[in-house]
Parts: structure tokens; sequence; C-alpha cells
């Protein structure tokens, strides 16, 4: 299994934990196995060099993997039950300098935002203005 590339199990349900084995496959670019019943916590996939592309999502996984390889380009863990803080996604993701997309949405990860002050910001598209203000640029 050392020269498999891509591994879709996706819409399969199957169901238990990954073996820590997963995370030594080093030309592995695609790991795809959203919507099925994996769970538990993830292995690192940090020995997984070549991989760019991790989704997980819609699964039953608790907690973040506890490394990504920095080769990263996608990473899917939306409609998960993890339970991890802001702080430690911000710090997975902090290692992926290659990370283009993620997708977090429907998880258990609590976030304070905080409150910002002053006009709301442009964008290249456009908004609507408040009259009397000067909009920051972001």
């Amino acid at each position: 299994l050392q020269s498999l590339m891509w591994m879709e199990l996706y819409g399969t349900r199957l169901s238990g934990t990954l073996p820590g084995s997963v995370g030594q496959l080093r030309s592995l670019e695609k790991l795809d196995l959203h919507d099925s019943r994996f769970g538990g916590p993830l292995p690192s996939l940090a020995g997984c060099t070549q991989l760019a592309s991790l989704r997980l999502s819609a699964n039953d996984f608790t907690r973040l993997p506890p490394a990504l390889p920095p080769s990263l380009t996608h990473l899917y863990l939306d409609a998960n039950p993890l339970n991890a803080t802001a702080a430690e996604l911000s710090a997975l993701t902090a290692t992926l300098p290659s990370l283009h997309a993620l997708s977090v949405g429907f998880v258990s990860v609590p976030m304070v935002l905080e409150r910002t002050r002053g006009p709301p910001c442009t964008r290249a598209t456009g908004s609507a203005r408040v009259p009397g203000t000067t909009p920051r640029h972001c």
C-alpha cells in the first residue's frame, strides 16, 4: 500500500476508527472518507508527506488530527462532532502553509468573536456605505 495515491471510501457507511497505519502512506495524495461512520480520534497524518486533499466531512470524528503534513491544500472537517477549541484549530492550520480551502462548518468549536470598532470595511466587489463615515479597506 505504500504506493497508494488516492483512497476514496466516501458514502460507504463504513464505521470504526482509522488505524494509525493510514498516517504512514507516504504516496497518498487524496484521502476522502466523507459521509461514512468513521469516528473517535484521528491518527497523525504527518507521515502522508504527499497528502494534498483530506475530506473527512460527515463522520463521527471527535478530535482534530494531532498532526497534518505541510503539503495539505484542502481540509474538510465539517459535520463532525469535533471537541476542539478555536485555538487548537488555529494551531493546527498554522502548520499548513499551502492550505487553500478549509471547511469546518457544523462542528463543535467554541469561538469568541471580538467586537470591532469603526465603519464597515469595503471589498473589491463594493459594499454599502454609511453616510458620514470613511470605509475601511479589508
